[in-house]
């Protein structure tokens, strides 16, 4: 358990020291880069959250992605309001919702391609097998 929190951590802080460094350096190069980046944590967010890993910690279960993940896009979506203000905090807001849509779209689109004729996953299992890796999500869901 200790080096699951320990890596869980590591990661927070990794991903959220990038974010601060990539503010900072938003005199030089400006804000996209940290816009690309937080954009970039919700697709991640967005395609583990189809399987995601749990760690047991202190009793409780921890998702790897609600526990990493989501609160560095808090925090650089605060920091980005806090020293930037509303206008480009509207810009973030945006995208984020933007990438989420996008994502979701995509993701909604390979189970048809599974079903089509010549539609294959590496696993080889059909479209309609409740094991294979766009179909379980579905079927917890149903549950």
């Amino acid at each position: 358990m200790s080096l699951n929190v320990d890596l869980l951590a590591i990661e927070a802080l990794t991903l959220g020291g990038l974010a601060v460094a990539l503010h900072a350096s938003s005199h030089r190069y400006g804000l996209a880069p940290l816009l690309v980046f937080i954009t970039g944590l919700v697709a991640v967010l967005h395609a583990m959250g189809a399987n995601p890993i749990l760690i047991d910690a202190w009793g409780t279960r921890l998702v790897v992605t609600d526990s990493v993940i989501v609160p560095v896009i808090l925090a650089s979506v605060l920091m980005l309001y806090d020293i930037q203000g509303t206008a480009v905090e509207r810009v973030t807001i945006l995208g984020v919702v933007g990438v989420s849509v996008l994502v979701l779209s995509l993701q909604l689109l390979l189970p048809i391609h599974l079903a089509l004729p010549g539609g294959f996953n590496s696993l080889g299992l059909p479209a309609d097998s409740p094991v294979g890796p766009y179909t379980c999500s579905r079927n917890l869901a149903r549950a």
